[in-house]
């Protein structure tokens, strides 16, 4: 008998045909979140699902039956992306800890942090964990006079390749220039960096502050020559990934990863992406703290399952450490405090 519930938020590609394709590139397919619910129920819990672009008031009605009923065991299941704000990824867990109701992942704090990938690189820097120099710019006046071509250019806080394709790589200020206009006039700031030559490497890291364990890491091959927004695909996946990494090389960066999440305090689960360059040496690119969890196209639950168990397994701890999360940590205690 089921005996506790989550509650699945999330936003559907599917649900908004009409909806622009870039505002929903990092939304799962209806197909992929109905294989996660089957997976949630049959690990003992009532699932509901809400859609909030379907109606906030919904997701307002069942915020507050949790709140009158302090007998629910329940849990927010974060899945919504949103779009075009910094905050995106954090308004569930705001909700959550606002209200004093546990939820997966990490808290808002993190998660922005993660969403700005020239913040995120400083701290990085701070680590003194290998990541390209980069420059942010908001506007093309600030584009910097860079000798070293060629560069890389990509939205600062976007995910899923969003604003990132074969254009992205410039070889000279002109190409520079141009690209740089074009993405300016779609997104409000600009990460240009070092472009790296070498391999695409990505992993997971499951866990609660300050213990965690990295997955496998794995080596990603696509046709084209950026991991670009055209090659993912809410029906397919055409890139591949093998586990062939040598086995030093494999450790460092699963080391240098959790050294990452510890810093900035991750909960459940991660995914960090990682980019060789010609003599093979690795360079940190970015952190997801709502990466995919499809078990159709996602690489987080690929390279879970090549090293630590079952879909459903990574599933359970996901859940799990949210309801620890919750029982310990002091984030939660305002939310937590009854009427004084």
């Amino acid at each position: 008998m089921q005996n506790k519930k989550v509650i699945l938020l999330a936003d559907i590609h599917d649900s908004f045909p009409n909806l622009n394709s870039e505002d929903k590139q990092e939304w799962e397919s209806k197909k992929s979140i109905y294989y996660l619910i089957e997976t949630i129920f049959n690990l003992g819990y009532d699932v509901v699902l809400l859609e909030p672009k379907k109606g906030k008031l919904a997701v307002l009605e069942t915020l507050k039956s949790i709140l009158e009923n302090p007998n629910i065991d329940c849990i927010l299941f974060n899945l919504i992306e949103g779009f075009r704000s910094r905050n995106r990824e954090g308004y569930i867990p705001a909700i959550g800890e606002f209200l004093g109701i546990a939820y997966t992942g990490s808290d808002a704090y993190a998660q922005n942090i993660s969403l700005d990938k020239s913040l995120t690189k400083l701290i990085i820097n701070d680590l003194a964990i290998p990541t390209k120099k980069s420059h942010l710019i908001q506007s093309i006046l600030d584009l910097p006079r860079i000798p070293n071509f060629p560069l890389f250019l990509k939205p600062n806080g976007e995910g899923s390749s969003l604003g990132v394709g074969n254009y992205s790589i410039v070889r000279n200020f002109v190409d520079l220039e141009t690209t740089g206009k074009k993405l300016l006039e779609k997104f409000d700031s600009i990460l240009i960096e070092e472009f790296l030559e070498g391999e695409d490497l990505t992993l997971g890291v499951i866990g609660n502050y300050p213990s965690y364990e990295a997955t496998s890491v794995g080596i990603l091959s696509y046709p084209s020559q950026v991991y670009g927004a055209e090659i993912k695909s809410k029906d397919s996946m055409p890139e591949t990934i093998s586990f062939t990494l040598d086995e030093i090389l494999k450790k460092k960066i699963q080391q240098d990863s959790i050294r990452i999440c510890q810093r900035l305090k991750v909960f459940g689960y991660a995914r960090l992406d990682w980019k060789l360059d010609t003599k093979g040496n690795p360079f940190f690119l970015e952190i997801n703290l709502t990466p995919g969890l499809s078990r159709y196209y996602s690489s987080l639950p690929i390279c879970y399952e090549e090293s630590l168990g079952k879909y459903s397994d990574l599933i359970k701890k996901v859940l799990q450490f949210g309801y620890d999360n919750y029982n310990t940590n002091k984030f939660f205690d305002y939310g937590k405090l009854e009427k004084i």
